[in-house]
């Protein structure tokens, strides 16, 4: 009888293993209710500027649930509702460049459609006039400069030759400096309220310094590349090489908001050192001998400076490498503007003159 209960029972308990093994379903996807068609009623085409007029229209796909009203919103501006599918919305787009986000959302279902936002006006060409020519160290990597009054700060960059100097105009000679860790790529300046802010390239490591004497003072961290940075009465700029500048709060030296910068037909990448100049931000765009003057508000590139001129005319290197142009300082008093570039033996003063 012991065999025969033996033979009997395996049966059950392979049974039981095999129901155990089959696999659980997963939850359903949820089915959409409605989807989003926008086009763009400006231009009828496939490119989306400031301030364009947009018609949205919700497509209902639930056949057996009713209509449900749609709320939108354009990033953080309710812009108004579908009570139902026949009758589309209009909107016209924000004053501002770069990515725009539309929601919709009903009580059971939310869908988003994005622009990408480009300047409603093309760039203008600003002319210029060369007002002085100063010598400038040709072994400086410049990649941050700016005025604090009538004192020049230079930033310099590459590993083991990273610096903060303070640069006698005249003659290019230093009158003081300091040396960042040998670690570090240095990279943008400015000062603010009596202190030099420095960023580095890939270390995530921002320095602050005593304006008066180049002291140390603290460290600060941030999330990407540093490049560029400048300050207004509010807040701090700075760049990481795309075509974004972060809005940096100065007491927490986070960032508050981001710009993204375009023309009327491209994102405007690469943007490197930054200077404050009224009311817009000047940006070198790195690799080139352009300038980007930039709305602050809007994003939008609304000037810019072509200074191939000054590369082509500076004197022969004999033999000495030179880099990219790098390096804007403004001096307020005298409304002009200082222009030099990485390992450059020139630092060029200019005026900008009328469009």
């Amino acid at each position: 009888m012991r065999k025969v209960f033996l033979l009997l029972l395996i049966p059950v308990l392979f049974s039981a293993c095999t129901e155990d093994r089959k696999p659980t379903k997963g939850p359903e996807k949820k089915k959409a209710l409605f989807r989003l068609e926008t086009r763009n009623l400006s231009n009828n085409g496939n490119y989306f500027y400031m301030g364009d007029s947009v018609e949205v229209k919700v497509v209902w796909l639930a056949e057996d649930i009713p209509f449900e009203e749609v709320s939108f919103n354009l990033g953080e501006v309710t812009i108004g509702k579908a009570s139902n599918p026949t009758t589309p919305l209009v909107f016209k787009l924000l004053e501002h460049t770069g990515t725009q986000s539309l929601r919709g959302k009903s009580n059971s279902d939310t869908k988003y459609v994005s622009f990408t936002v480009f300047s409603d006006t093309p760039a203008k060409k600003l002319k210029w006039e060369l007002r002085n020519a100063y010598p400038h160290d040709i072994e400086a990597f410049t990649q941050g400069l700016c005025f604090d009054g009538e004192v020049l700060f230079e930033g310099t960059g590459q590993k083991k030759r990273s610096s903060l100097r303070k640069v006698n105009l005249e003659d290019g000679s230093l009158i003081q400096s300091t040396n960042l860790p040998s670690e570090i790529f240095g990279e943008g300046i400015t000062v603010v309220d009596g202190k030099v802010y420095q960023l580095s390239w890939e270390a995530q490591r921002g320095f602050i310094w005593n304006a008066d004497d180049l002291s140390f003072i603290q460290e600060f961290v941030y999330p990407g590349e540093g490049w560029g940075i400048t300050h207004n009465n509010d807040f701090l700029f700075r760049t990481d090489g795309s075509n974004r500048i972060f809005v940096i709060d100065k007491n927490s030296l986070q960032a508050v908001r981001t710009i993204e910068v375009y023309n009327e037909r491209a994102a405007i990448s690469n943007l490197n050192e930054l200077e404050w100049i009224n009311g817009h931000i000047y940006a070198n765009i790195w690799g080139t001998t352009e300038i980007a003057i930039i709305d602050p508000v809007s994003g939008k590139v609304e000037y810019y400076l072509d200074l191939k001129e000054l590369e082509d005319g500076l004197p022969p290197g004999n033999g000495q490498r030179r880099d990219v142009m790098n390096g804007i300082a403004y001096n307020a008093e005298k409304e002009t503007i200082y222009i030099t570039g990485k390992l450059w033996p020139q630092l060029f003063e200019l005026k900008i003159l009328s469009e």
